[in-house]
């Protein structure tokens, strides 16, 4: 259920006499101007307008960060 949470922004429910969606709002790809790969890119600026944007749209800023090792590398 949590990968379906973040991957898929909703989360389908079925059990006993219960069958239902909950869903947590739109996933978007947020994808910075610049890759992280270049010199010039702006990685903890690009995190935080990922931060407010999410926050803008969910009306609850996330607290944390899931990344690939690769990701995290270049902070």
């Amino acid at each position: 259920m949590c990968t379906e949470a973040l991957f898929n922004g909703k989360v389908v429910v079925k059990g006993e006499g219960i069958e239902g969606e909950i869903k947590f709002g739109t996933v978007e790809e947020i994808t910075p101007a610049v890759l992280w790969t270049q010199p010039n890119a702006d990685i903890i600026g690009d995190l935080q307008a990922a931060i407010t944007k999410i926050g803008k749209v969910a009306g609850l800023r996330p607290e944390m960060i899931l990344m690939d090792p690769v990701q995290q590398n270049y902070l």
